[in-house]
């Protein structure tokens, strides 16, 4: 299962969850291990987004609000460096990501494309 996993494109815990439901428990299994797995993260995101939306004006808040950002943005440049360091493990593979940057910011062309050309 692990490897099945690993093989598809998404989020591979959510769709660990539902293989082990599947064999677990066949079709059934599997949506209800996949929603269960799923629904307290869209119910957190969907009380947070309620929250911005009716406090996320008021000046007390918004510090809060605007304090959040910066930790965003550290959580995700952590994650591209652990993914680089692990994904980048010499110089072609090096070059391939300065290339498709570059191309990426100077260039109207689609991400995907310019990956796929690679």
């Amino acid at each position: 299962m692990l490897g099945i996993t690993n093989m598809l494109p998404g989020p591979n815990a959510t769709e660990m969850a539902i293989h082990i439901g599947y064999v677990k428990s066949g079709r059934v299994g599997g949506i209800l291990s996949g929603l269960w797995f799923t629904i307290p993260s869209f119910v957190i995101i969907l009380v947070l987004s309620w929250l911005y939306f009716q406090y996320g004006a008021m000046p007390s808040v918004g510090g809060f609000f605007y304090g959040v950002n910066p930790v965003v943005v550290a959580i995700i440049l952590v994650t591209v460096f652990r993914l680089g360091k692990s994904s980048i493990t010499d110089w072609k593979l090096a070059c391939i990501f300065l290339a498709t940057v570059l191309a990426t910011y100077f260039t109207t062309m689609n991400e995907a494309l310019i990956l796929i050309s690679r």
